[in-house]
Protein backbone atom coordinates (compact mmCIF):
# COMPACT_ATOMS: atom_id res chain seq x y z
CA UNK A 1 0.00 0.00 0.00
CA UNK A 2 2.67 2.29 -0.55
CA UNK A 3 1.70 3.29 -3.35
CA UNK A 4 -1.24 4.73 -2.60
CA UNK A 5 -1.76 8.28 -3.36
CA UNK A 6 -4.61 10.36 -2.57
CA UNK A 7 -6.16 12.46 -5.36
CA UNK A 8 -5.22 15.64 -4.33
CA UNK A 9 -7.95 18.22 -4.79
CA UNK A 10 -10.01 15.53 -2.74
CA UNK A 11 -7.34 15.03 0.19
CA UNK A 12 -6.75 19.07 0.79
CA UNK A 13 -10.89 19.70 0.86
CA UNK A 14 -10.61 16.70 3.07
CA UNK A 15 -8.17 18.74 5.39
CA UNK A 16 -10.36 21.62 5.23
CA UNK A 17 -13.18 20.05 6.54
CA UNK A 18 -12.74 17.55 9.08
CA UNK A 19 -13.65 19.04 12.43
CA UNK A 20 -15.43 21.37 11.19
CA UNK A 21 -18.11 18.37 9.55
CA UNK A 22 -19.43 15.01 10.27
CA UNK A 23 -17.34 13.07 7.71
CA UNK A 24 -18.16 9.16 6.44
CA UNK A 25 -16.39 7.61 3.95
CA UNK A 26 -18.78 5.49 1.61
CA UNK A 27 -17.24 2.94 -0.97
CA UNK A 28 -17.85 0.36 -3.40
CA UNK A 29 -15.06 -1.67 -2.15
CA UNK A 30 -14.34 -4.21 0.48
CA UNK A 31 -14.05 -3.02 4.26
CA UNK A 32 -10.38 -3.98 4.90
CA UNK A 33 -8.85 -2.44 1.49
CA UNK A 34 -10.71 1.14 2.65
CA UNK A 35 -9.72 0.52 6.20
CA UNK A 36 -5.95 -0.15 5.00
CA UNK A 37 -5.49 2.64 3.12
CA UNK A 38 -7.64 5.57 5.11
CA UNK A 39 -4.67 3.87 8.12
CA UNK A 40 -2.10 4.00 5.55
CA UNK A 41 -2.80 8.19 4.80
CA UNK A 42 -3.32 8.42 8.65
CA UNK A 43 -7.06 9.97 8.09
CA UNK A 44 -8.87 6.58 9.65
CA UNK A 45 -9.90 8.04 12.60
CA UNK A 46 -11.06 11.51 11.20
CA UNK A 47 -14.01 9.65 10.31
CA UNK A 48 -17.09 9.39 11.62
CA UNK A 49 -18.69 6.65 9.63
CA UNK A 50 -16.64 4.47 7.07
CA UNK A 51 -19.01 2.59 5.12
CA UNK A 52 -18.42 -0.20 2.04
CA UNK A 53 -19.88 -3.02 0.42
CA UNK A 54 -19.83 -5.33 3.11
CA UNK A 55 -22.24 -3.32 4.81
CA UNK A 56 -24.56 -3.08 2.53
CA UNK A 57 -26.96 -5.69 0.63
CA UNK A 58 -27.28 -3.92 -2.84
CA UNK A 59 -24.07 -2.79 -4.14
CA UNK A 60 -23.10 -0.30 -6.70
CA UNK A 61 -24.66 1.53 -8.39
CA UNK A 62 -27.31 1.34 -5.94
CA UNK A 63 -27.33 4.53 -3.61
CA UNK A 64 -27.72 2.06 -0.57
CA UNK A 65 -23.98 2.46 0.47
CA UNK A 66 -24.06 6.78 0.73
CA UNK A 67 -27.31 6.60 2.34
CA UNK A 68 -26.61 4.33 4.82
CA UNK A 69 -23.25 7.11 5.53
CA UNK A 70 -25.78 9.77 5.55
CA UNK A 71 -27.75 8.54 7.75
CA UNK A 72 -24.63 7.27 10.34
CA UNK A 73 -23.49 11.03 10.56
CA UNK A 74 -27.49 12.53 10.89
CA UNK A 75 -27.67 13.86 7.31
CA UNK A 76 -31.08 13.38 5.39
Amino acid sequence: HANVQPIRWVYELFLKSRGAYKLAAATGGQKHVCEVTLKHLGIFEDFDAIVTANDVLRGKPDPEVFLKAAKLIDVD
